[in-house]
């Protein structure tokens, strides 16, 4: 039953207790009639009361199915990935997929003996994914390209002293794959090959400097890199011949030094950095296709703290970030300062830096955003975790639409990051964790009623 039929059920229990105690000394004619008034009364405000809830509460999203436990428990993703109906979530020992519309495993790639992943492609390309793996506790020495369809490996290039992981820490960004190149950020030079047959295609020095980060932009291939003393710098490569195209330094923060810097998407092309001194913030900073600096927006003012990942840490070699952008629309997400209020989303303007709106969701957290079409999904859960509701919302911020909500359902969905993935008319939800101790499991594929 729905919450709306038990609440009136309720109602009209406790409307017949009450009404058999005031008529006890009365003829039972009389008790007969109050009982099925009650009755009747219940009938008839049934269909419209439980249409109202319904309206209220939206549209039910129903569990299609959902995959086992993994072991071992404790084990945590690493990344996820899509392609077509498959979902391939990697460990740091393995990949494996899942035909969500099969609702079966495909396949499961296991790395070689004692080796670990340490690094994983942000995208996918023609059905291939990029991985990294070396020796467990060690650095990050093998690349190889992954079929998403069969598992089947492509191609391996062991990159030795090129190495692509410059300590024991795993970093994310550190490889990256498109149509027209595999591209690697190496400990002293950024290395291109071919995507399907893993052919050297160019290899190109940073000067003075050591590259950190790579991805795919609309401009070529973008690399952050770090330069010691002088800061860092966004350069942007072609991506056939790794011809510089564009160098820009970020070194305008007030102190005079950045401490830190992440390259946070190369589509749009945003970078968040840490200052230096006393007083440094973090900032993220916004570019046009071409790598030219536009914007910069401080995380930290008077309306809360704005947060790219919800649980950093979880899906550590491909972080869920939570942003989106439209157009002149940067969306972000802002974690209240009280506990009254949790998250907000909120949106800036790329160009100029500008807040433009900010829609704060009581007591609830927001796990990621995207946009479909000219809609801002922004799925939020309560404090408990238990309840996933999806919202709409326009670029303007309006609310539009009813919610999508698993409130009938009972699947914990607080124990860490969410992947969000489309499948058909399925939304498929990837957890980090790997238990299946509240009902879902690390792959659940939900499906609207």
């Amino acid at each position: 039953m729905t919450l709306g039929l038990n609440f009136l059920l309720l109602i009209s229990i406790i409307f017949v207790i009450a009404t058999v105690r005031s008529r006890l000394r009365r003829s039972a004619k009389q008790l007969i009639a109050a009982g099925s008034a009650a009755l009747l009364a219940f009938a008839l405000g049934y269909w419209p009361a439980d249409r109202a809830f319904g309206a209220w509460r939206g549209r039910l999203l129903q569990v299609a199915w959902t995959t086992p436990s993994e072991r071992p428990a404790t084990t945590r993703a690493a990344g996820v990935w899509s392609d077509g109906p498959r979902v391939v979530r990697a460990r740091f020992d393995r990949l494996i997929a899942y035909d969500v519309e099969q609702q079966a495993s495909n396949w499961v790639r296991e790395l070689p003996a004692r080796g670990e992943l340490c690094a994983m492609s942000r995208s996918t390309s023609g059905g291939v994914g990029l991985i990294g793996y070396g020796p467990a506790g060690t650095t990050c020495t093998t690349l190889a390209a992954i079929d998403l369809r069969t598992g089947r490996t492509l191609w391996t290039r062991n990159l030795g002293s090129r190495r692509f992981s410059a300590s024991e820490g795993r970093e994310a960004d550190r490889i990256e794959i498109s149509a027209r190149a595999a591209v690697v950020a190496g400990d002293a030079t950024v290395m291109a090959f071919a995507p399907r047959t893993g052919r050297p295609l160019w290899r190109r020095s940073m000067p003075g400097c050591t590259p950190r980060a790579v991805g795919n932009g609309p401009g070529g291939t973008v690399v952050l890199s770090g330069c010691g003393a002088r800061g860092f710098t966004v350069s942007v490569l072609d991506p056939r011949t790794g011809r510089p195209l564009r160098r820009t330094a970020v070194t305008d923060a007030p102190e005079g030094q950045v401490r830190s810097a992440e390259l946070v998407s190369a589509h749009p092309l945003l970078v968040k950095i840490g200052e230096g001194g006393e007083h440094g913030r973090e900032v993220l900073h916004t570019f046009d296709e071409a790598g030219r600096p536009r914007a910069a927006i401080p995380f930290d003012d008077q309306h809360g703290k704005i947060e790219l990942e919800e649980h950093p840490g979880d899906f550590r070699l491909r972080p869920v970030r939570r942003f989106a952008v439209h157009g002149d629309t940067l969306l972000l997400v802002a974690e209240g300062g009280d506990h009254r209020t949790s998250d907000a989303l909120v949106a800036y303007s790329p160009t100029t830096g500008r807040r433009k709106w900010s829609r704060p969701q009581k007591r609830l957290a927001i796990k990621w955003i995207r946009l479909t079409g000219d809609r801002i999904e922004a799925p939020v859960s309560s404090s408990t975790g238990r309840h996933l509701r999806v919202r709409n919302f326009s670029l303007t911020g309006a609310k539009i639409g009813g919610d999508l909500t698993n409130d009938d359902q009972d699947i914990f969905f607080y124990s860490g990051a969410l992947e969000p993935v489309t499948v058909g008319e399925l939304l498929v939800v990837v957890r980090a964790d790997a238990t299946k101790r509240y009902g879902g499991g690390p792959i659940t594929a939900l499906r609207p009623k």
